[in-house]
């Protein structure tokens, strides 16, 4: 009775040592990158709306470009593989929380046997109650046994792989909403390149008519003498270069509208340029101001990605640190067992049970150890370097796509005053020669100018919204902020 006191007395010692545990310090995770003070080219002003940035295409008060952007983003297959990703990194989560209990296991064994002895050693030998005789005996065994085994997480192995897979679900959310991002800002994109080129076409169409309306006057200028064959046809080749070019954009209005569909999930037929209607919009909505660079490491999900796959790399170099350590564990075997043999002897149960406290202690690994700690280790840095790359380029996208829209703005307002002053010109030709003091070609050409100016002005306010579109993706619009739920 006191080796079995001494037994169960050893083993809740060893249960208290297995439980306290120890604690592996977390490597350094500090990045290398300083955030400037502020973007060189954003406007002053109050901090932008963080929900309305969050579904940017809003801004533009446009209900058509609205719904295609929420059908994208329920219907498109690379966020729905990514959701995918995201499913399995539950699953993994999950694995690892369950791997932290302990297990056990059920089994059973039916057996049976028939035996005949013929032997003449033995045939005069008798076991009480058995006969070995010319029929021979039936044998029957049954046995049923449970296994219970818990390993302690004395160094933390097991925490630190949980903790390593709740990061990358994070991760994985975090890079779900960078595709979201991605998709609403394509479209969009798309969208507006769309409008841009049917606006073009209608600006296209009206010089056309322009260059016939002075076709006509040539001709009939060099009927009566007053033109050379040369000037009509410098005409007629301008009229044939404004139709190749005016070919071209149906063609490229079908490319945007295909690729539309393809980012709502549909295939590509049957979605033409005339599902969308309407032109570019002159109006171009407010840049967002008031954003700071320290705001892009809550905002962007692709810099929340990389700061979760950070803190995922850590948790694998404790992990892979742990396996320095010695593990403990108990294990607990019960059984029961029937024998019944075809005879007089009584049939035998009986029952069994085996408590063992388990040690491996790491004494030599011929350096396989050391050499995961290494690589995870080397894994880590590969992570924090990705981070700082990823954050630069982020304060580029920013500053760049700022610069670019005060650039644009600025060119947008010289544009137009352009246009204002041929407008004037167009109606002093017109006056003129309403008083014989020019040509009817001089109208015609001052037209000319003023259709040059507003293909310009398309041009500007196409680049503006695409800019803008670009500054919203750049700022980490297009998402709400539930990863890893």
């Amino acid at each position: 009775m006191s080796s079995e006191k001494h037994i169960w007395k050893t083993a809740a010692v060893l249960s208290a040592i297995m439980l306290t545990g120890c604690e592996i310090a977390a490597p350094s995770t500090d990045t290398e990158t300083v955030l400037p003070q502020a973007f060189e080219s954003a406007p002053a002003g109050t901090a932008a709306d963080r929900g309305q940035l969050a579904r940017f295409w809003t801004m533009w008060h446009d209900p058509l470009l609205s719904s295609l952007i929420e059908e994208s983003l329920r219907g498109n297959y690379s966020l729905k593989s990514a959701e995918e990703k995201l499913e399995k990194a539950r699953a993994q989560l999950g694995y690892r929380k369950s791997d932290q209990g302990a297990s056990a296991g059920v089994g059973g064994q039916l057996g049976g046997g028939y035996g005949k002895a013929e032997n003449s050693y033995i045939d005069n030998l008798r076991f009480p109650g058995v006969s070995i005789d010319d029929d021979g005996r039936a044998l029957g065994v049954a046995n049923v046994g449970a296994l219970v085994s818990w390993e302690a997480d004395m160094a933390g192995k097991k925490k630190s792989l949980t903790e390593a897979a709740e990061r990358s679900l994070k991760a994985a959310g975090y890079e779900k909403h960078a595709g979201e991002i991605l998709v609403a800002s394509s479209v969009a994109d798309n969208y507006f390149r769309l409008l841009g080129k049917r606006s073009e076409s209608k600006l296209i169409e009206k010089e056309i008519a322009n260059y016939k309306d002075l076709l006509r006057y040539t001709e009939g200028r060099f009927t009566a003498g007053q033109a050379s064959a040369y000037e009509v046809l410098e005409v007629k080749n301008k009229i044939k270069s404004l139709e190749a070019e005016l070919s071209t954009k149906k063609s490229d209005m079908l490319h945007h509208a295909r690729a539309i569909a393809v980012l709502m999930g549909r295939t590509p037929e049957g979605f033409t340029d005339g599902s969308i209607k309407g032109e570019l919009p002159g109006k171009v909505p407010a840049v967002p101001a008031g954003i700071m660079p320290s705001d892009l490491l809550t905002m962007r999900p692709d810099l929340l990605a990389r700061k979760s796959a950070i803190d995922a790399r850590a948790a694998m170099v404790k992990a892979a640190k742990a396996d320095l350590y010695p593990r403990f564990g108990i294990s607990f075997l019960g059984s029961l067992g029937h024998i019944e043999i075809d005879s007089d002897i009584d049939h035998v149960n009986g029952g069994a049970g085996l408590l063992s406290l388990d040690l491996y202690v790491p004494v030599f690994t011929n350096g396989r150890t050391e050499a995961n700690i290494k690589i995870k280790e080397a894994e880590l840095r590969t992570e924090l370097r990705d981070y700082d790359n990823t954050l630069i380029n982020a304060l580029y996208e920013v500053d760049d796509a700022y610069s670019q829209c005060s650039a644009l703005e600025k060119q947008g307002k010289k544009l137009k005053e352009g246009e204002r002053n041929s407008a004037e010109l167009t109606k002093s030709a017109e006056k003129l020669f309403g008083n014989d003091a020019v040509t009817f070609d001089r109208i015609i050409r001052a037209k000319d100018q003023t259709y040059s100016f507003r293909k310009a002005i398309i041009q500007n306010e196409l680049g503006r919204h695409l800019s803008l579109i670009y500054l919203a993706k750049s700022l980490g619009g297009g998402w709400k902020a539930d990863s890893g739920k």
